[in-house]
């Protein structure tokens, strides 16, 4: 079964490796320099920006920046994808409704975790993954192809302020 496990941990960090920078790409492209702050729904930005200061706090290993969108999972980026409406159309249509997708990105999360916990994963969730996986790549290629980014409806309240993304190009030297 661990085998099983390396082929789904494969496909899914394919699918998560390939989805977070196409996510910031089309927000950078609709909000501009401040694609993390107009982009990404308040709750979740918090969220990211505390799971990158912990990992921070205790990772003195690791010396290369991470943006914030690198720690989004994939509750955080269907509540991204969801939140930019235009913008994601490809893969709003790996399922006939946004309750269904919201499903379909909880069972890779839970497959996600799983795998992380040196859990088994079964044969069914091998075979939604294969299946997904195959649509997925077709809406990327979709999105990467259509490189026009139409601009956000305009949103009837003004969302409150964010700070901003909390980390240097280059992080500190740390102390052994």
């Amino acid at each position: 079964w661990i085998e099983q496990n390396l082929d789904a941990y494969r496909v899914i960090a394919e699918i998560l490796t390939d989805l977070r920078p196409l996510v910031r790409e089309r927000l950078e492209s609709r909000h501009g320099k401040e694609w993390f702050r107009d982009g990404i729904p308040t709750s979740i930005f918090e969220r990211l920006i505390q799971n990158k200061e912990q990992e921070a706090s205790i990772d003195w290993y690791e010396n290369r920046y991470q943006e914030v969108i690198s720690y989004a999972v994939f509750p955080d980026l269907y509540e991204i994808i969801i939140a930019n409406p235009g913008l994601f159309d490809p893969v709003l249509k790996l399922a006939p409704s946004q309750s269904l997708l919201n499903t379909r990105f909880l069972e890779l999360e839970v497959m996600r975790s799983k795998i992380a916990r040196a859990r088994q994963v079964s044969e069914a969730e091998i075979s939604f993954l294969t299946s997904f996986h195959l649509r997925f790549r077709r809406a990327v290629q979709e999105l990467i192809g259509d490189d026009t980014v139409r601009p956000a409806p305009e949103q009837p309240t003004a969302k409150p302020q964010k700070p901003a993304e909390s980390a240097p190009e280059k992080p500190p030297e740390r102390a052994e």
